[in-house]
């Protein structure tokens, strides 16, 4: 987790986000999941990229199913 956070705070891109997204997931930390991967998809509309992984990845962990 922290090394993704570092990446993040070197070069702030969607995919990083997502990642950080799916590893907060997996230790339990719902809520910050869900508003890193929400600034994922800003992210990735502000670089001119596809939206729609990142919006299911989004529904998975609201839903918890990822």
């Amino acid at each position: 987790m922290l090394w993704s956070r570092r990446s993040i705070e070197l070069k702030p891109f969607a995919g990083y986000y997502d990642t950080l997204a799916h590893i907060l997931y997996r230790m339990g930390y719902y809520e910050e999941a869900i508003s890193t991967q929400q600034k994922a998809i800003e992210k990735a509309k502000a670089e001119n990229m596809p939206t729609t992984n990142f919006e299911k990845e989004l529904k998975k962990i609201k839903t918890k199913t990822l």
